[in-house]
Formats: C-alpha cells, structure tokens, sequence
C-alpha cells in the first residue's frame, strides 16, 4: 500500500515537473494537456486523474514552485521576533536576492504571460508577512503607525515589493536609500534614527574603519 501510495506520488511530481516547463517555457495559452504529458512520459488520461482541468494543474504549479519561498518568508518573520530592528531589511533584501537568481536562471526563457502570473502571485504570497513585520517592528519600537497595520503592509506589498519585481537592479539600486525613508515615514518612525534601525550592510571601504576602532580599544582586550 505505501509502495503505491509512493508511486502515484512520484507520478504526480512528474507531471507537475513537465507542467511546470512547458509552462513556463511556453505559457498558458501555448500548453496542451497533451504537450505536458508528452514531456511526463504518461497517458493523457493520467492527467485527469490528478488534475480536474489544466487551470487545476496551472494553480499546482504554481504552488510547487513558491513552496521554498513561502517556508523562507516564514522563517525570516520567526527570526525577526527575536531580532526585530532587522526584519524589515531581511526581508526586503531576501526578495532582492532572489528576484536577481530568478532572473538569472529564468530571463528570456519564460513565456511573459507566466512571468506576470509569477509577479502577481508574489505580490499576493507577501501582502500576510509584511503585515507580521509591520507588527513586529511597531510594536518593538513602540510607535503609532500613521495608518492602520493592514494597509501598511498593502503600501509595502505594491510599493517595495513591485519596485523589487518590476525594476531592474540598477534602478532600484539607485532608490534604496530613498525606499528606506520611504519605509520610515510610512512607519511613522523618526528619520533621524533610521540608521540604527536599518544599518547599512557592510562592504570593503569599511575596512579601515574597523581597523582604527580596534587600534583604539585593542589594549582593553583580555590577554592570555
């Protein structure tokens, strides 16, 4: 019985492995049952028995392959209760991260029509997090957003998050620091503290910095 239960199993990945390609390499429209089961190594009359129709198998794709993206977007709100100053740039620097590997592994090989479905869908995979970072970070700074938590986090959704989806690294590159003010008046948070509560990450030209802070204080080190 498990051996079975295994198999179908195994199958229904198979399929949805073709499915994912063909749609994502030809689109909606230009994917037939057939096409996809071609690709699968299996009768059609198998599709029908895991998938009511090929808008059945689209909204399983799609849920296939957000699936590791969803258990990362949770794990960084569960970090971010025990590190709340940091969620919100974990977050949104996670999504800049992966949206550059995504375009990397999928540019000019995704039918477009998917690749707005994949957009939207992100959007709206989001929206709950953000509403669970705008929570943390509120009420760890102890300020009174300047509108309701819930439309924060639609603001940051469609703001941030389709400027990470839509723009190219470049021009959001050229924004960040003024998304960041962004993100603090939305907040209601002082911009004189934004760096303490959205530290710049490190890069070389720190190095010297460093090394003149630990000149300073090296003597006060324990020594053996």
């Amino acid at each position: 019985m498990g051996r079975k239960a295994g198999m179908e199993t195994n199958k229904r990945e198979d399929i949805l492995a073709a499915a994912q390609s063909c749609f994502l390499e030809q689109g909606f429209d230009g994917t037939s049952v057939r096409m996809i089961m071609k690709q699968a190594g299996a009768e059609i009359g198998l599709f029908y028995y895991y998938f009511k129709n090929k808008d059945d198998a689209f909204d399983q794709v799609l849920n296939r392959f957000f699936a590791g993206y969803e258990a990362d977007f949770a794990r960084i709100v569960k970090r971010g209760r025990r590190n709340p100053c940091r969620v919100m740039q974990d977050f949104f620097e996670y999504m800049e991260r992966e949206t550059e590997a995504f375009r990397e592994n999928y540019a000019g090989k995704m039918h477009r029509m998917v690749r707005w479905a994949i957009r939207e869908h992100t959007l709206t995979l989001i929206e709950p997090y953000l509403r669970q970072v705008v929570e943390i970070q509120s009420s760890y700074y102890g300020v009174q957003l300047p509108i309701a938590p819930q439309v924060a986090a639609l603001y940051l959704t469609h703001g941030v998050g389709s400027a990470i989806l839509h723009e190219d690294k470049e021009t959001y590159s050229a924004y960040r620091k003024e998304i960041k003010r962004g993100i603090s008046l939305l907040m209601g948070m002082s911009m004189e503290e934004q760096p303490l509560r959205i530290p710049e990450p490190a890069t070389p030209k720190d190095i010297p910095a460093w090394i003149e802070l630990i000149s300073l204080v090296q003597e006060h080190f324990p020594r053996s």
